[in-house]
């Protein structure tokens, strides 16, 4: 019997590795083999004529310049920075989880799309997901390396530089935390039209304090979004925080996966950023690039040292399924804001399809 049961486990376990690397070949053919969406003609632009983008580094540029002088057309660069970020996606996803089925295909309902237009953007917080490895060692070292990331993170799009807030990670308590993230929003509330003025004086971006100034004056604010935002975000945080106080009473543990404080800080911190959509809807991307970690956490089960699951599983992954269809309905859905210039666009338009239909 117990040999049956390890036999069916393993056969299990190979079952949901060959569905994640379909779902991570469809996710190839998605991203790669699109060809025509909002963002393309102008990153096209930039690659073919070697122009450095507002919001990107001088790394990034120095890359197109290598790969189209080696003969790289735009389509293949495009198609390798998509794939090394789905690459550190898929490994962020198995650091945290060794169930790295379900919490993937959430990402590929939401934000998914999103990412294949705003490529920049993608490449960037992936990276800054794989930094947060770093974080959790809770040492020096590794506040050097996730800061190094951050910084190349911010060579594929400026407003990576906003992660370096997570280094309040390292304060011990998660309650001291909270309360900080609570005091930094408000203050942000209340002075956010000014922040502009004091992005110059700011240690490691006043260099490049011009490229953020256009995200902090230009566009229009998102009132709606922020107060949506901050009850998605409050009631994950509850979620994840009454997770985690489960996982620590006598008796149970998490299922092929792990949360600790530092991640709990991380989302925490997360909250800080939802004054800057007031100003600008372009940093909605701070706290939509977060959101695969509440995936991760939520989905994971509880299961006691007696071998029993926790009764709250189930509403565990409701709330994070609830969250992922929520975010794909109103924004991706037909109707939502993106549906034309996202889905639709992604869906239609693909060489691949041209290949196949």
């Amino acid at each position: 019997m117990v040999e049956a049961y390890c036999l069916r486990k393993e056969k299990n376990k190979e079952i949901k590795m060959l569905l994640f690397l379909l779902l991570f070949i469809l996710a190839l053919i998605i991203a790669c083999g699109n060809n025509s969406n909002p963002d393309y003609s102008e990153y096209e632009y930039r690659y073919l004529n070697l122009v450095q983008g507002n919001h990107t580094g001088f790394l990034l540029f120095i890359f197109e310049v290598i790969f189209k002088n080696i003969g790289f057309s735009f389509q293949l660069f495009r198609t390798l920075e998509l794939f090394l970020a789905l690459l550190l996606i898929s490994s962020t996803i198995k650091f945290y989880t060794k169930n790295a089925l379900f919490p993937f295909l959430l990402f590929l309902i939401y934000p998914f799309l999103l990412d294949v237009v705003q490529v920049g953007n993608f490449l960037s917080y992936s990276i800054i997901l794989f930094a947060l490895r770093f974080l959790e060692q809770k040492t020096f070292k590794g506040a050097v390396k996730y800061i190094v990331f951050v910084l190349i993170a911010s060579q594929f799009h400026i407003l990576a530089i906003a992660y370096l807030l997570f280094l309040l990670s390292y304060i011990k308590r998660c309650k001291t935390v909270v309360i900080l993230s609570s005091i930094i929003s408000i203050i942000l509330v209340a002075s956010i039209q000014s922040l502009p003025l004091y992005i110059k004086y700011i240690p490691l971006i006043k260099s490049r304090s011009t490229q953020i100034e256009y995200y902090l004056t230009y566009n229009q604010g998102f009132v709606n979004g922020a107060i949506t935002y901050t009850i998605l975000l409050i009631a994950c945080l509850l979620a994840s925080y009454y997770k985690f106080y489960i996982i620590k009473k006598s008796h149970n543990y998490l299922i092929n996966g792990r949360i600790s404080e530092t991640t709990l800080k991380i989302l925490t911190l997360v909250i800080c950023f939802v004054p800057f959509i007031l100003i600008n809807s372009e940093f909605v991307r701070l706290i939509r690039n977060m959101w695969i970690i509440f995936y991760i956490i939520l989905f994971s089960d509880i299961k006691s040292i007696f071998g029993k699951k926790h009764s709250f599983n189930s509403v565990f992954k409701f709330v994070s399924l609830f969250l992922a269809i929520f975010l794909f309905y109103k924004e991706l859905a037909p109707n939502a804001y993106y549906y034309e210039t996202v889905t639709k666009c992604v869906l239609e338009n693909n060489v691949f399809w041209k290949l196949f239909l």
